[in-house]
């Protein structure tokens, strides 16, 4: 637990103009990043208009949309070419899949690596992360030094009965998913 006083922020919803900034924005510096020389600023200016019609469909959806995480999950399904989901679990479960298998492989890719540089199977990290996960939610800040974490990572390790080092998954794995800050 955090020994020192935090401060607490409520993030504001978004307005429909800030989701449309938000989406325009977002698939212009996807397009950049990923295509860096190659980008086509065409393209993802008429991928957000495009989406930002998926999300304005659906009153369920555009609420979602005003938070600007599940906002930004949302954005992310949508880029897989998939519909959105019916139930958030389903839109939780989507954007992690992408995150962690493959937006870090396209990434890759843009960088000149292989396929055969990709190692994190989504299987593999759900099962190490699931218990972390759930602990981190217990301590009721989602904020957790990073030693009772490493702790906890080795911990789940050995219950797998895997060889692997909690600081790799934390260091190289962790980053790669763009799990941890």
């Amino acid at each position: 637990p955090l020994t020192t006083p935090v401060m607490q922020l409520v993030v504001v919803p978004f307005d429909q103009g800030q989701i449309r900034q938000f989406l325009r924005q977002w698939y212009t510096w996807l397009e950049t990043h990923l295509h860096h020389q190659r980008a086509n600023l065409e393209l993802a200016k008429t991928t957000a208009a495009h989406f930002e019609q998926a999300v304005f469909t659906r009153p369920q959806i555009t609420e979602l949309a005003r938070n600007p995480l599940l906002l930004t999950m949302i954005a992310v399904v949508l880029r897989q070419g998939k519909p959105l989901p019916e139930r958030r679990v389903e839109l939780y479960d989507q954007a992690l899949r992408q995150l962690m298998t493959q937006w870090e492989f396209e990434r890759m890719v843009a960088r000149g690596q292989t396929e055969q540089d990709f190692k994190v199977d989504y299987n593999d990290a759900c099962e190490l992360w699931a218990p972390v996960a759930r602990w981190m939610h217990e301590v009721g800040t989602g904020a957790v030094h990073e030693d009772d974490l490493k702790k906890h990572l080795k911990a789940r390790l050995n219950e797998l009965e895997r060889e692997e080092r909690a600081e790799d998954w934390l260091s190289v794995r962790g980053d790669k998913c763009c799990l941890l800050q």
